[in-house]
């Protein structure tokens, strides 16, 4: 059994914590709104989105309404607690100081290619800080999409047969710990 959970201090958390903040994938809805991707394939709660999660990035943008962003295939969400200092105000959610950012916030428009939430696509995540440690070891559990190069990396092991080093999108594995017993 994998212990990845950072509350029992699992001795495979470390290595799986480092897995979660650098990046992972998950299946979406191109079209989908960020709010319900939170809600569907991160699993989380709209007390928590709202509680907890008060950075969010689309594509290395600044995003105030999660309701009218949309994630597209192989976009990047990046989700944070609140961040210290003067930047951390400023690229907080709806923050008084969102003006400091208006040009590089994500302005909430579709793209024009985007699916109307009908088709699969591949999602890249990133966690940090709490929402790393709180959110990371549930996502484990439920399953995460993992380069196979890099959980080979990971685990000190080959490549599985039939992977390579160059990334595709079926260079994917399923990566899922086990809970941690009372959990």
């Amino acid at each position: 059994m994998v212990d990845a959970s950072p509350a029992a201090g699992g001795s495979s958390w470390p290595r799986l914590a480092g897995l979660v903040q650098e990046g992972f994938a998950l299946h979406g809805l191109e079209g989908q709104s960020l709010r319900n991707f939170m809600r569907g394939p991160l699993g989380m709660d709209d007390a928590y989105i709202e509680g907890s999660v008060s950075t969010v990035f689309l594509d290395y943008k600044p995003v105030d309404d999660l309701d009218s962003a949309a994630i597209s295939a192989d976009c990047l969400v990046s989700l944070s607690a609140a961040m210290p200092g003067l930047v951390g105000a400023v690229m907080r959610r709806n923050s008084p100081y969102a003006s400091f950012r208006e040009a590089i916030s994500h302005d909430g428009r579709l793209d024009s290619g985007v699916a109307a939430a009908t088709r699969t696509c591949l999602v890249r995540v990133k966690l940090f800080n709490a929402i790393m440690r709180e959110h990371g070891p549930v996502l484990l559990q439920r399953g995460i999409l993992v380069r196979a190069a890099r959980l080979a990396e990971i685990l000190g092991k080959p490549l599985p047969p039939g992977y390579s080093t160059v990334p595709s999108e079926s260079d994917y594995l399923l990566l899922c710990t086990e809970p941690v017993s009372g959990s």
